[in-house]
Formats: structure tokens, sequence, C-alpha cells
């Protein structure tokens, strides 16, 4: 599948994505309440990058957050290291979906 320049409206994503992560992380640290400002974009990240919703799996999405959860480590005025780290989770969503794809179509050609 060629993305073009859907690939970088959905790195956008994923950084903007880090950023809110990032954002309630810290105000959970001191104890301010993040309860309903989560986005759930997961879904709307996969669903971009080709992933039907239907083919979410939970352990995509936990991948997902895991890989996320990186963002902590990332000073938020660190504009290329969080860029960075959305590439590489879009880069991991594409090779999954990429996998997945390749094992459906192997799955098909048995039947």
């Amino acid at each position: 599948m060629n993305l073009g320049n859907q690939s970088q409206i959905i790195t956008d994503l994923v950084t903007a994505d880090l950023k809110h992560c990032k954002l309630l992380y810290d105000r959970a640290r001191i104890r301010i309440s993040t309860e309903g400002y989560e986005t759930r974009l997961c879904n709307v990240i996969l669903h971009l990058a080709g992933i039907n919703y239907k083919d979410q799996t939970m352990e995509l999405c936990d991948l997902y957050y895991r890989e996320t959860e990186k963002i902590y480590e990332i000073n938020i005025f660190d504009i290329h290291g969080i860029e960075k780290l959305a590439t590489e989770i879009v880069q991991m969503v594409m090779s999954w979906n990429k996998e997945n794809l390749n094992s459906s179509a192997d799955a098909t050609e048995i039947d």
C-alpha cells in the first residue's frame, strides 16, 4: 500500500498523540486528574494506516500504547526526539499491517 502524503498525516497525528500522552502523564504525575481527556487516537491512526476497524486486535492496540509510553522519557521540548518516536511508531504499524496482509494473502492462497 502506497500512502504518499497520508503517511505524513499519520506521522503528524501520532506526534500530536504523543504530545497529548506526555501532557496527561505529567498532569497525572503531579496528581491532577486526567479523567475524560483520553483521545483514543490509536484506532483512527491504525485505520488511516490501512487497518480496518474490525481487524484492529487488542494485541495491536496494546503494542501501539506500549510504544507511545516511550514518550515519558522524552522532554516535551525535544521536537526531534518526539518526531523520531512518531516515525518509529508509524513504521511499526506499517510493518504490522504489511505482515498481516501477507499472512492473509497466504491463508487465502491455501484455501
